[in-house]
């Protein structure tokens, strides 16, 4: 999901860049100062349909953390990031590579960008956080 996620977001916008400027929870260089950075949150309980047990789509969530010593570039980016991500709806999104993708039912907004404050390098920090219907990961 978050590869799919990295994916849509440097396909909309060319101020971030995957491993460069746009990391997972998996990588997260301390020293870069301006980069944006993607984890997964606890979601909420699967949705099921009448006469299956078996879920028909999860619901995920993310949160998305934009970092700068400067707060205006923080702030941008964010805000030009929660504008991708926000009302997105009924559309297949692929990882890099891949020739398949997850239909993603909806991304929504739990709330507009705000601010956590700096981080112990005085560095600004933007938080937006996202639910997310999708097709069940195989």
């Amino acid at each position: 999901m978050l590869d799919e996620i990295v994916k849509l977001i440097t396909d909309n916008t060319t101020t971030r860049v995957a491993a460069t400027s746009l990391f997972t929870a998996f990588e997260h260089p301390n020293a870069q100062d301006t980069a944006t950075f993607i984890f997964e949150t606890q979601g909420v309980p699967p949705t099921r349909t009448f006469g299956s047990s078996d879920p028909a789509f999860e619901n995920a969530s993310i949160q998305v953390i934009d970092r700068s010593s400067d707060y205006d570039t923080a702030r941008n980016s964010a805000e030009t990031i929660f504008k991708i991500l926000d009302r997105q709806a009924n559309v297949t999104l692929k990882s890099t590579g891949t020739a398949t993708g997850a239909f993603y039912l909806s991304i929504t907004a739990q709330q507009s960008p705000f601010s956590l404050g700096q981080d112990g390098n005085d560095r600004t920090q933007i938080s937006h956080n996202y639910l997310i219907a999708k097709e069940l990961s195989t």
